[in-house]
């Protein structure tokens, strides 16, 4: 399923994770684990990736919750100038484990909708742009959120014959990226 969004949406859904966010912090006080002050995803330009004639990119994590679920996000960069078609992302094409346990990345973006959030398999890069925000949701169960030390998401880019493997560290709050052949 590949969905465009509108800047609304976006904003709606960026929203309602600064909200969480705020929300968990301001919680913090009564026991469970707090979010950190950090309301939305940054990005470290520096650390932009090459794979083929594609450039990625991922900022830092934001945890939320939203009616018991535990997720982070974080906004995935995606330049594809160099191409003159379009470049698909599918959650098929990203592993995660979060203290090396499995963990779901659940959606490429996300709009709240009668009090559920509702998930996006696929997104599609247009020819020549640049994505600069993709959201890219992961789900985690209650430890992975309270006890979250190391973070490794693997995208793989079949059609470039590329993946790469963003690992975040407890005291990183950027990925480093490696990016290799398949």
């Amino acid at each position: 399923m590949s969905k465009m969004i509108s800047r609304r949406v976006f904003l709606k859904a960026t929203g309602l994770a600064v909200l969480s966010a705020a929300a968990a912090g301001a919680l913090a006080g009564c026991g469970g684990g707090g979010a950190p002050s950090t309301a939305s995803p940054t990005m470290d330009g520096s650390k932009q990736q090459g794979m083929g004639d594609i450039y990625v990119n991922m900022g830092s994590f934001v945890p939320m919750t939203f009616n018991n679920d535990y997720y982070k996000y974080t906004f995935l960069y995606i330049d594809n100038k160099a191409n003159n078609t379009s470049f698909e992302l599918k959650l098929s094409d990203f592993t995660c484990t979060v203290d090396g346990s499995p963990a779901t990345v659940c959606s490429l973006d996300n709009i709240e909708k009668n009090g559920t959030l509702q998930f996006t398999d696929s997104v599609s890069v247009a020819p020549g742009a640049i994505a600069p925000r993709i959201p890219l949701y992961i789900s985690l169960t209650p430890e992975q959120y309270r006890n979250d030390n190391r973070t490794v998401i693997v995208f793989t880019a079949a059609s470039k014959n590329k993946k790469a493997t963003f690992t975040y560290e407890a005291a990183s709050i950027y990925p480093d990226i490696l990016v290799e052949e398949v």
